[in-house]
């Protein structure tokens, strides 16, 4: 499984604290200005050249951040609850809005003129992630907690309706995808 930036990011933040040091001090090592570490230690599109820099000043390497990124990640990944699963069973769209805004960071205005929500639906849906915990707002602005996987109760009932969902739609194209879901494999019958 691929390992997120925000993980990878997190841990290199905590390695900087373990190891005792302070962004300043990291800025007066470095000789990089204290307001590009901060910018740098908070950007996932940080390159691979700046976090091999930042690991060779903490005496560690890419290998044993990348671990306890993994580490982190797995440790944030939670099956979902019975009343969330019975939530998104009566209320899958939901489950889907949720899934749009923080797996495939799609906005959510895109969403709503993707799929014709009014503002106040937007904002019903937004809420109601926020409550759950997948969205926080700071009123300038919404973070998503992107690191965040649904996993599902294999067998449940919520499992057994995004799998016929999943099933109808990929059977409906005229070409099948050769794809599995778990250990059944996709055919017409």
């Amino acid at each position: 499984m691929e390992v997120g930036s925000k993980f990878l990011l997190a841990v290199l933040r905590k390695k900087i604290e373990d190891g005792g040091l302070c962004y300043s001090a990291l800025s007066e090592k470095s000789g990089i200005p204290l307001s590009s570490i901060k910018r740098h230690l908070h950007n996932p599109s940080l390159g691979l050249d700046k976090v091999l820099l930042y690991l060779n000043y903490l005496n560690t390497d890419l290998i044993e951040l990348a671990n306890l990124a993994n580490q982190l990640q797995h440790e944030n990944e939670q099956m979902l609850t019975q009343e969330q699963s019975a939530l998104f069973l009566e209320h899958p769209y939901l489950l889907d809005f949720i899934y749009m805004v923080t797996s495939r960071n799609l906005a959510p205005k895109e969403i709503a003129q993707m799929y014709g929500l009014t503002e106040t639906s937007l904002r019903f849906y937004l809420r109601i992630a926020e409550m759950l915990g997948y969205v926080e707002d700071f009123g300038d602005g919404l973070f998503y907690r992107s690191g965040r996987r649904f996993l599902l109760e294999e067998g449940s009932a919520l499992d057994s309706l995004f799998r016929e969902r999943f099933q109808k739609e990929s059977l409906s194209h005229n070409i099948n995808p050769g794809i599995c879901v778990g250990r059944i494999r996709l055919t017409d019958s």
